[in-house]
């Protein structure tokens, strides 16, 4: 998170799901937050090989999330993933708090 009058955040997970390795990452801070401290990412890109993720498609995920709490000391978002040619996708979420 890059704290200003309208934070941005930036994503770098792995998910280890049946044997299989999927990496989402943003480039740096590039979701930024609205008035109410939500953001979103369409079309970030996932590496990984598994079923999710197979296929000649591009492999992307959706990014929903909020800061809350006092000075933002937590953020939670949830994730989607695929390639959308198998059919097949991983939903997920995280939630985070400052320590």
């Amino acid at each position: 998170v890059s704290f200003a009058a309208l934070p941005t955040v930036g994503v770098d997970l792995t998910v280890n799901l049946g044997g299989s390795s999927y990496g989402i990452s943003t480039s740096g801070n590039t979701m930024s937050t609205n008035s109410n401290f939500a953001f979103f990412g369409n079309s970030v890109a996932v590496t990984g090989s598994g079923a999710a993720c197979s296929g000649t498609q591009s492999c992307t995920a959706a990014i929903r999330g909020t800061l809350a709490g006092s000075g933002a000391s937590h953020l939670g978002f949830s994730y989607t993933f695929g390639s959308g040619l198998t059919g097949k996708q991983v939903d997920g979420a995280a939630v985070f708090g400052k320590q």
